[in-house]
C-alpha cells in the first residue's frame, strides 16, 4: 500500500483489498490503474464491505456494484413493514407477490420507508374493486413494472455496455451503470403525468367501445393480429447484431403505426403484433400499413382483422372475436391481410377496399368462413 492509500478514510478497508489482490499500485493491468483505486472508494464510500466487493470481483460484477447498493434499503425488516401499514406479514406478503415480488427470505428483505405510504394508498385505491378484480389491477402493475425493468436492463445492456467494455474502463463502467439507475429510479418516481395521459386514452377507447352493447362485460373493438412468415428459418443463422436490429425495428414500427392511428397495442407474441382499435377501418389501416412496411423482407408478413363484441381484462382481449382474428392471420397468405366477409358492415364504403377471398376452415370453427382482403384502406 502507498502512503496516499494508508491515508484514506478506509484505509483499512483497502488493505483488505490489496490483500485480496484488487489494487496493485503500479503495475500494469486494471489492478494498477488510478481509475480502480476510484472505483473501490467510491464503493467503500457507498456502503460496500470489503468482502462485497471482493465477492463481486470474483463474479465478475464489480462494474454494476454501484448500482446494486443503489438498490438495496436498510430501513424496514419484514415485521417493522407489516406494522407501519397494520397488516399481517403473511397479508404482506400475498400483496407483494400479486405485485411480481415474492418474499422468499423474511429476514433478509428490507423495505424503503416511502413503501410505507405505497402500500397505503395502493390498498385505499384497490378497496373500490370488488372480490378478485383489485388483484387483476395489482398484477397488471406487476406485468407492467417488470415488462419496463426487463427492457431497460435489456436495453443497457445490449446497446451501451458493448461501448464500456470496449473501452476497458471499468471507472466509467461503473459510473454508467450508477447513473443510468439513478436516472431510472427518479424517472419512475415522476411517471404520475404520464399514466394520468394513459388514463385518459383508455378511458376515452372503453367509452367509445361500449357504446353499443348491453353489459358492462362487453366492449366492442376491431382486434388484429400480423405476423411474419418464415421469420424463424430467417433468424436461424443472423448474426446477433442484425437480429437485434431486426426485431427492434419491427417493435418500433408496430408501436409507431398503432399508436399514431389511435389503436393500442395490446402484445407482442414472438413474431407477431396484436392490437385493436375501436374503429374497424383503423384496425383495416393500421394492418394493411405493417404489412406494407414488412413486404420487403425475407420473412413476409399477414394478418388478420375481426370485429365484435369482446371480453377486456387483464389488460388483454378474450372472446371468440379475438380467436376469429387469430385463424385468420394464420390462414392468410404472405401480403395478405383477411377478414370476415360481414366487416363490409361495419366498414364505409369507399374507406376500405375488400375483396372475395372464398371461404377458409379455420381452426376451431365447426364452418367455413367466408373472409374477404384487404386490398386498399384511406388513412383515417
Amino acid at each position: 500500500m502507498d502512503h496516499e492509500t494508508n491515508s484514506e478514510e478506509h484505509s483499512g478497508e483497502m488493505r483488505v483489498l490489496a490483500e485480496a489482490g484488487l489494487w496493485k499500485p503500479g503495475e500494469d493491468g486494471p489492478a494498477g490503474r488510478p481509475a480502480r483505486l476510484e472505483l473501490l472508494r467510491g464503493l467503500l464510500e457507498l456502503g460496500a464491505s470489503p468482502e462485497r466487493i471482493i465477492d463481486a470481483d470474483a463474479r465478475g460484477d464489480l462494474q454494476g456494484l454501484g448500482f446494486d447498493l443503489l438498490l438495496e434499503t436498510d430501513d424496514l425488516d419484514l415485521g417493522e413493514m407489516a406494522a407501519a401499514v397494520g397488516m399481517e406479514r403473511d397479508e404482506l406478503c400475498l400483496l407483494y407477490r400479486h405485485l411480481g415480488v415474492e418474499i422468499e427470505d423474511l429476514q433478509e428483505v428490507r423495505f424503503a420507508r416511502n413503501e410505507v405510504d405505497f402500500v397505503n394508498r395502493l390498498r385505499c385505491t384497490m378497496s373500490v374493486f370488488p372480490g378478485e378484480t383489485g388483484n387483476e389491477v395489482l398484477q397488471a402493475l406487476a406485468a407492467a413494472m417488470s415488462s419496463l425493468a426487463a427492457a431497460s436492463i435489456g436495453a443497457f445492456v445490449g446497446a451501451v455496455e458493448p461501448e464500456l467494455a470496449d473501452g476497458d474502463d471499468e471507472l466509467a463502467w461503473n459510473r454508467s451503470i450508477t447513473e443510468a439507475g439513478r436516472g431510472a429510479l427518479d424517472l419512475v418516481s415522476d411517471m404520475s403525468g404520464l399514466f394520468r395521459h394513459h388514463l385518459r386514452i383508455a378511458i376515452e377507447q372503453q367509452r367509445s367501445a361500449m357504446r353499443h352493447v348491453e353489459s358492462r362485460q362487453l366492449s366492442v373493438l376491431a382486434v388484429g393480429f400480423v405476423d411474419l412468415v418464415g421469420y424463424t428459418a430467417e433468424v436461424q443463422d443472423m448474426p446477433v447484431e442484425e437480429l437485434v436490429a431486426y426485431t427492434s425495428r419491427f417493435r418500433h414500427r408496430a408501436h409507431d403505426v398503432v399508436t399514431s392511428h389511435g389503436g393500442r397495442l395490446v402484445k407482442h407474441i414472438g413474431d407477431e403484433v396484436m392490437f385493436s382499435a375501436v374503429e374497424p377501418g383503423r384496425a383495416c389501416w393500421i394492418g394493411h400499413a405493417l404489412i406494407e412496411d414488412f413486404c420487403e423482407s425475407v420473412s413476409l408478413p399477414r394478418g388478420g382483422i375481426a370485429y365484435g363484441p369482446l371480453v377486456a381484462r387483464h389488460g388483454d382481449l378474450y372472446g371468440p372475436v379475438v380467436n376469429l382474428a387469430s385463424r385468420l392471420a394464420e390462414t392468410a397468405v404472405p401480403g395478405e391481410l383477411l377478414a370476415p366477409a360481414a366487416m363490409a358492415e361495419h366498414t364505409p364504403e369507399g374507406e376500405v377496399g375488400l375483396e372475395p377471398a372464398g371461404r377458409r376452415q379455420l381452426k376451431g370453427f365447426s364452418e367455413p368462413v367466408e373472409v374477404v382482403s384487404v386490398g386498399w384502406v384511406e388513412e383515417p
